[in-house]
């Protein structure tokens, strides 16, 4: 079947909810008191959760593949994100403060970055990823993948 990316990628979630479910059954339902009767027929469940997991694979290999020109703007996406999250736990307190228990004077803290540098820094790299996302949003609903049809486990 051939699709968008932006399809594939919904495909991709619903494959991996399946496997999801599938290792969540055979997970807990192998155990029981003798006796118990069992639902699923695990020998089942275990065959087709080998059958999701390549469907998976096949799902995930085509999305790669028809990735490879937009691959450093997912990798740029991805790193901003992180940066952005090491700069939000930066500590901008500075000026004279108590900061520990029981401590009578204050002490007196500086900084390299302000709160207000941080933030600006952090709007500039979120507009970034706006950006990216939307160049990334136009390549997934715009390139067509080949998904083969499911293979026989």
């Amino acid at each position: 079947m051939t699709i968008s990316i932006s399809k594939a990628l919904k495909l991709k979630n619903r494959q991996a909810q399946l496997v999801q479910r599938l290792q969540t059954q055979l997970t807990t339902h192998n155990s029981r008191l003798e006796g118990n009767r069992v639902d699923l027929d695990l020998r089942q469940v275990h065959t087709d959760l080998l059958a999701a997991i390549d469907r998976l694979i096949v799902i995930k290999t085509a999305i790669s593949n028809a990735n490879a020109p937009v691959q450093s703007l997912i990798y740029r996406i991805a790193e901003l994100k992180s940066l952005i999250s090491v700069l939000r736990r930066v500590d901008t307190k500075e000026g004279r403060q108590i900061v520990a228990y029981m401590q009578t004077e204050p002490q007196e803290f500086e900084v390299t970055f302000s709160a207000s540098d941080i933030e600006a820094m952090v709007g500039k790299y979120e507009a970034e990823i706006d950006d990216l996302q939307d160049q990334l949003d136009r390549h997934n609903s715009t390139t067509q993948i080949e998904i083969p049809d499911p293979i026989a486990g």
